[in-house]
C-alpha cells in the first residue's frame, strides 16, 4: 500500500494543480435519475475535471441518503479548515458550475474547497449516509492488514486516531469503521463485492486505474478498463447517478491515460460494448500500446495516426497523434496539433505547462513564454501561471514586464488559509525590484565616473 505515502504529498499546501475549464455537461439542481443497475442498463455519467465538482451531482440526492461508493486511490477525506466550513456548505448548497470552477481547487487565488476534501464536504453537508471505498491496491489479500492501513490513513490526515482505532476487519479484504459519524467500508479489489441495500452514488476517479496499474505488460490499461466494467456489472447496486473525474490537474496523472475516463463513460452509456466488438479507436490504441511494449514503434505510430484521421473530434486520439509528432521530432507540427487538442478538450492544456518546463530547462525562453501564454488563456482561473511567466521574464532581464505581472497578482485576494504569505511575498518582491530599478537609474557621481 505504498501509494498512500504519495497521498501525503497531495495534502501539502504547496501542491499545485494546473488543469481547468470543465467542458462536461453540468447538472442542474432539478436533475433526477431513477435507480439503475450499472453496466446492465444504460446510464449517462457526468464527467468532471476534479472530484470536488462532483458535489454538484451528489447534492441533488441528499433527501435519499445514498451511500457513496468511491473507486479511487485517494479517499478525499482530508479535513476542511474550520474557518472555511460555512463557505464550503454554502458552495455545496447553492454554488453554480462557475462557482465550483472558481472555488473548488487549490489552483485558485482564494480556494474554498480542495479535491482532497470532497468526501469530508459531502459528510458535513449530510449528502451521504455511508462511504464504501473500493481501494485499488496490488497487494495480496493476506498483506492487507487493518493495523498498517489505519496508521497510514491517520498519517495522511484522513482519519483521526479514534476513527482509526474503530477500523476493524469485517471479513477477508474488507475493513469497517466510522468516519465523521457515518459508516465506512474499505474494500480490497480481490474481496467479495459488498452488498449495498440503500441507493448508491458511484464516483470513479482516474486514480483508481493508477492504483491497479503495475506495468503495461502485466496490467494493460484496456484490460483494467474491461475488468472494471465487468466488476460494475456484477454489483447490482441500485445506482442513482455516476460521476467520473479526470484529475489530471497538476500532473497528478499522465495525460496519456485521460482516455480511460472518457472510454469508461462510453461503456456506461453503452454497456453492450463489453460483450461485443471494441470500437475501432480502442482496438487501435490497445494494439499500439502493445506494439510499443515490444519496440514496434513504427507500427504503434501508424495506428495512432490512423485513429486521429478517422476521428477528428476525439481529443484523446488527437492527443495520441500529437505524441507521435513529438516522438518523431516534428515539433512545429506537434505544437499546432496540441492547439487543436486543447480546443477539443481544455483538460489537455496541462501539456503546455509540461512543455514550458522542458523549454525552461533547455533555455528556450521565447518558446517557453509562448507556451505559458497559451496555458494562461486555457486556464484563466489559475493565478500561479502568470507568476511563472513573471519569474521567467525576470530571469531574462525584462524587469519591467515582470514587475507589471507581480503588481497585478499582488492585488488579488489571496487566501489567508492556503496562501497566507503570498501577498506579502509579492509586495516585498515588488519593493525590492523597485529599489533595484531606482538604484540603476541614479545618476553617477563624478568619482564613480
Amino acid at each position: 500500500m505504498p501509494i498512500l505515502l504519495i497521498l501525503l504529498l497531495l495534502l501539502l499546501p504547496g501542491c499545485q494543480s494546473n488543469q481547468e475549464k470543465d467542458q462536461s455537461p453540468q447538472p442542474t439542481s432539478q436533475q433526477k435519475l431513477s435507480e439503475t443497475q450499472v453496466m446492465q442498463q444504460n446510464i449517462t455519467p457526468i464527467l468532471f475535471e476534479l472530484p470536488s465538482q462532483a458535489l454538484q451531482v451528489w447534492r441533488n440526492f441528499k433527501t435519499q441518503k445514498p451511500a457513496l461508493v468511491l473507486f479511487s486511490e485517494n479517499p478525499f477525506l482530508a479535513p476542511i479548515p474550520q474557518p472555511l466550513k460555512k463557505s464550503v456548505k454554502d458552495l455545496i448548497a447553492t454554488g453554480s458550475a462557475e462557482d465550483f470552477t472558481r472555488q473548488a481547487s487549490l489552483q485558485r487565488v482564494n480556494p474554498v474547497l480542495l479535491s482532497q476534501q470532497t468526501l469530508s464536504a459531502a459528510i458535513d453537508s449530510q449528502l451521504i449516509s455511508e462511504i464504501v471505498w473500493y481501494f485499488p491496491t496490488r497487494s495480496p489479500l493476506a498483506e492487507f492488514k487493518v493495523q498498517n492501513f489505519s496508521k497510514l490513513l491517520v498519517k495522511a490526515g484522513f482519519l483521526s486516531d479514534e476513527e482509526a482505532a474503530q477500523l476493524t476487519r469485517a471479513e477477508e479484504g474488507i475493513f469497517e469503521g466510522r468516519v465523521r459519524g457515518i459508516p465506512l467500508r474499505v474494500v480490497h479489489p480481490l474481496a467479495a463485492l459488498p452488498e449495498i441495500s440503500q441507493p448508491v452514488l458511484l464516483h470513479i476517479d482516474l486514480g483508481y486505474f493508477r492504483g491497479l496499474f503495475k506495468n503495461s505488460v502485466s496490467t494493460p490499461l484496456y484490460n483494467l478498463l474491461h475488468e472494471t466494467a465487468l466488476l460494475l456489472r456484477d454489483t447490482q447496486w441500485p445506482t442513482l447517478a455516476v460521476s467520473l473525474s479526470y484529475s489530471n490537474e497538476g500532473g497528478n496523472y499522465a495525460l496519456e491515460t485521460r482516455f480511460l475516463i472518457k472510454d469508461l463513460a462510453q461503456l456506461l452509456e453503452n454497456p453492450q460494448i463489453i460483450d461485443g466488438q471494441m470500437p475501432k479507436n480502442w482496438q487501435n490504441r490497445k494494439e499500439a500500446l502493445f506494439s510499443k511494449d515490444f519496440y514496434q514503434e513504427s507500427k504503434a505510430q501508424q495506428l495512432m495516426l490512423q485513429s486521429a484521421e478517422q476521428s477528428p473530434l476525439d481529443a484523446s486520439v488527437q492527443y495520441d497523434a500529437y505524441r507521435v509528432l513529438i516522438e518523431t521530432g516534428q515539433n512545429k507540427e506537434a505544437f499546432e496539433q496540441l492547439d487543436k487538442v486543447v480546443a477539443l478538450d481544455p483538460g489537455y492544456a496541462e501539456e503546455y505547462l509540461s512543455l514550458a518546463q522542458t523549454g525552461f530547462e533547455k533555455g528556450w525562453n521565447d518558446q517557453t513564454l509562448q507556451l505559458l501564454d497559451k496555458a494562461i488563456a486555457a486556464m484563466p482561473y489559475n493565478p500561479l501561471i502568470p507568476l511563472h511567466k513573471a519569474d521567467l521574464l525576470l530571469e531574462m532581464g525584462k524587469k519591467q514586464a515582470a514587475l507589471e505581472i507581480y503588481e497585478r497578482q499582488q492585488q488579488l485576494p489571496w487566501s489567508t488559509i492556503y496562501y497566507p504569505e503570498m501577498s506579502n511575498s509579492l509586495k516585498n518582491l515588488i519593493h525590492n525590484l523597485g529599489e533595484t530599478e531606482n538604484k540603476s537609474a541614479e545618476p553617477k557621481t563624478h568619482q564613480q565616473e
